[in-house]
Parts: structure tokens; sequence; C-alpha cells
């Protein structure tokens, strides 16, 4: 199989990785970090569906606009910059913001893998749409549990932490292999 599917797959872990735990985990992230109550609990996981809605309607026109690379070196940034204001800041207004700014992140990525996949030479479209399909699914159905024993071995601020290190992995693939995305 071509390199770029293994690094499709890479960077779709990395995204239902991130998705999965902000869908299960930033309500209590909320509560019990940033000892919030009420409509502020839910507010950090509005901001990051709301920006992935936004992400995905205008994610197209600006991969086209960039190009497949500049736009994941992107969407990379961005998410690695919401992820290190929710691990490393903690008041309720910077929460908000960085749980936006990783929506906005990730909303492309999976998309954008399936794109890639799909006309990736030397494989057939629907194979390489089914290896992204399985890696999303099947990481975004373990990525709570696995949350869940982050939380309880190293503590709930540090919930997302592994998030950070898997987009500096993906960040220093896709550079390693960026000649893969400008074929």
């Amino acid at each position: 199989w071509p390199m770029i599917i293994f690094i499709l797959v890479l960077i779709t872990v990395t995204d239902s990785f991130t998705e999965g735990a902000v869908d299960a985990w930033a309500a209590l992230y909320m509560r019990d970090v940033i000892l919030v109550s009420g409509f502020s609990i839910g507010a950090a996981t509005i901001s990051f569906n709301l920006a992935m809605v936004f992400g995905r309607i205008f994610g197209d026109k600006i991969r086209d606009f960039l190009g497949t690379f500049n736009f994941l070196i992107l969407l990379f940034l961005i998410s690695f910059t919401g992820l290190f204001i929710i691990i490393f800041y903690s008041t309720l207004i910077s929460s908000i913001i960085g749980f936006c700014i990783i929506g906005l992140g990730i909303s492309s990525l999976v998309p954008l893998a399936y794109s890639i996949a799909g006309k990736t030479v030397n494989i057939d479209s629907a194979v390489g749409i089914s290896i992204i399909s399985i890696a999303a699914y099947g990481v975004f159905m373990v990525a709570p549990a696995i949350m869940g024993f982050i939380a309880n071995a190293f503590g709930l601020n540090l919930v997302f932490l592994p998030m950070l290190i898997l987009f500096a992995i993906f960040f220093l693939t896709i550079i390693f292999f960026k000649k893969q995305f400008t074929q």
C-alpha cells in the first residue's frame, strides 16, 4: 500500500481521538477542572461543535486556496494551539476559546483524509476510503475509554495531553512526507 494511506490513518486517528475525547470529556473537564456549573459546563462542547460546522462548511474552499499540504499545516497549528490553551490555561473564557479553536482545527482533517484516500494511485478508492473509515470510527469508539484511563491515572487536568502529543507526531510525519501531499 502507498505510504500516504498510512499517513492518512495517523491523521484520522489523531482527529478522531481528539473529537471523541472532546465529546466525552469536555463537560467533565469544565465541571471538575475549570470549576463551572450550569450552562457553562456545556459551553465548551457547544463552541467546539459550532467551530466544527464552520470548518466543515469552509474547509474545501480554504484547501483549494492554500493547497493540501499548507492546509494540513494550518489545521495542525490551529489544533495544537487549541489543545495548548486547554492544557495550560484554566479559565472559563480560555477553555471556551480553546475548545472552539480545536473544533476549527480538526473539522477538516477526516474529510481531507477521505478525499486524498479516494484519489490515491495504486489503491482502489473504495479500499482507501474504507481504511480511513475503519480508523476514524474505531478510534472514535475507544477514545473515551482511553481518556478515562488517563484521567484516572494522571488526573482530569491532563486528559487532553495525549492529543497534544499525537498532533506533534502528526506534524513531524506530514513534514517528513511532504512530497506525498504535493503530488
